[in-house]
């Protein structure tokens, strides 16, 4: 009988040790959730791929075993795909996919390429070196309409004295054909500054997935001027402005949402199409991969930012591309700017300190930054685009570096391997004087294997543990 007692006694304590183990684990788990690793990876797909094709790869045994899962599309297209993935490491993306079906992913295509490219889901953020210095707000007095930005005045000359003028191309109010440019940016706001028949706002917002891409930051606004406002625009009648905002109210972002945006515009651009990409993150194979095909295989040029680290431009994306024209920025001596990123990824220099243009609500500002510099180029393949439309891409993006103003730069200021070159507006000798002084401005099922467990469970385990101990009292007393 003592030895029953003496078992009864022992398998009862294990049994409360037990129980209080298992209600301390699940205590501590309710407030220490797990945490989840894995690194968020945006995959751009050379193919669509179709959700059949998407749960292979992602409910594959491979995907499971390495915790692969995919997060969203962001952006989906006849011929290719942006989309992110949550995986400890980019070899376990790659794995997915290739148990997914798509063995050729390791391999390369005909022409040369890999059909699938991961890279790390990035920030991304718009090249300002400074905060905007609003000039004049909602409605802008005539004489700040009458004065023209420094950099409009540099661009059309060879020489660096400026003369407060900027010249067009003879013919270019009415002779030049219409050419869309693509501010992939924070968004345009509908300002006054605009010519309302060229200006359209209705491109998707790949940032927060609303149908409002109003610039609530002022950087796509001012970008956008730059390129085609009346009073500051390098390409002010023939450029037609499409807004495709990927960044936010602070001018951030992903490369995820970024790279959604120019998916988007690959295959929904009107031609001929140029993009303005003038803001940068860490470096990134997948995004620039995305920008040599928009290039090569949609005939779109694309100017992008040096970037503002004052450091090598190839080390950063998309400015590490050498397949798009980087810019860099000048000042008004001629000079790199101090912030302005430098190296043998840039193709030429462009004004970028203190430029003028439009701003958010209204508004006029100056702001500095190679975010600055990059629409010039824009503009000027606007302008060279609408002389002759039957040119590609590539020779647009080609003769406006051949026609750049060489040795125009202080050389000693513009850091290793930077060519000193710096844009230029106009391509022919024939060209009319416009003296803004004196003209009119004419979803994916919920995870919940992160979910920390119920109270349920906690009531589960204590009402067992009572159902265990009356036992006890009952059998052995």
């Amino acid at each position: 009988m003592s030895l029953s007692w003496g078992l009864g006694i022992a398998f009862f304590r294990t049994l409360i040790i037990l129980s209080a183990l298992c209600t301390a684990s699940l205590a501590l788990s309710t407030v220490s959730p797990h945490h989840d690793t894995r690194q968020e990876w945006v995959v751009y797909a050379r193919k669509n791929m179709n959700n059949t094709e998407l749960r292979r790869c992602f409910n594959s045994v491979s995907a499971s075993r390495a915790n692969v899962s995919l997060e969203r599309i962001a952006q989906r297209t006849k011929k290719s795909t942006v989309l992110s993935v949550r995986a400890h490491s980019e070899q376990d993306v790659y794995d997915s996919l290739q148990q997914g079906g798509h063995a050729e992913s390791f391999h390369v295509k005909s022409n040369g390429k890999r059909l699938f490219v991961a890279a790390p889901n990035q920030n991304i953020k718009k090249h300002v070196s400074s905060n905007a210095n609003i000039v004049a707000s909602a409605y802008v007095p005539q004489e700040w309409f009458n004065t023209i930005s420094w950099g409009l005045d540099r661009i059309d000359q060879r020489d660096s004295q400026l003369d407060g003028r900027y010249y067009v191309l003879h013919g270019a109010a009415d002779q030049l054909a219409a050419v869309h440019v693509y501010v992939v940016d924070t968004g345009i706001s509908d300002h006054h500054g605009f010519d309302a028949d060229r200006l359209i706002l209705g491109e998707y917002n790949f940032f927060d997935g609303q149908q409002t891409p109003y610039d609530c930051d002022g950087h796509g606004t001012h970008v956008a001027g730059i390129i085609a406002s009346i009073p500051y625009g390098v390409a002010k009648y023939n450029a037609i402005l499409h807004s495709v905002k990927v960044l936010d109210c602070a001018g951030s972002g992903t490369i995820l949402s970024v790279m959604a945006g120019l998916n988007y515009v690959r295959y929904n651009a009107q031609r001929p199409a140029v993009v303005n990409l003038s803001l940068g993150a860490s470096k990134n194979a997948a995004l620039e991969e995305l920008i040599e095909d928009m290039i090569y295989e949609d005939g779109i040029a694309i100017s992008c930012s040096a970037g503002n680290d004052n450091t090598e431009a190839c080390n950063r994306s998309p400015s590490g591309s050498r397949k798009a024209t980087v810019v860099a920025a000048s000042d008004k001596n001629s000079r790199k700017a101090s912030f302005s990123n430098y190296g043998s990824c840039v193709d030429g220099f462009a004004p970028g300190v203190d430029i003028l243009s439009t701003y958010k609500d209204q508004q006029i500002a100056y702001i500095s930054g190679t975010s600055m510099a990059s629409p010039f180029v824009a503009g000027i393949f606007v302008l060279l685009w609408g002389q002759n439309t039957s040119m590609s891409a590539t020779q647009v993006m080609d003769l406006a570096t051949r026609q750049t103003t060489n040795n125009a730069l202080v050389s000693s200021s513009l850091g290793a391997s930077s060519p000193n070159k710096l844009y230029y507006s106009l391509v022919t000798s024939e060209h009319s004087v416009m003296n803004n002084s004196t003209d009119t401005p004419t979803p994916l099922p919920e995870d919940v294997s992160n979910e920390a467990p119920s109270i349920a469970a906690h009531a589960f385990v204590i009402s067992n543990s009572v159902v265990l101990l009356v036992f006890f009292l009952y059998f052995f007393q």
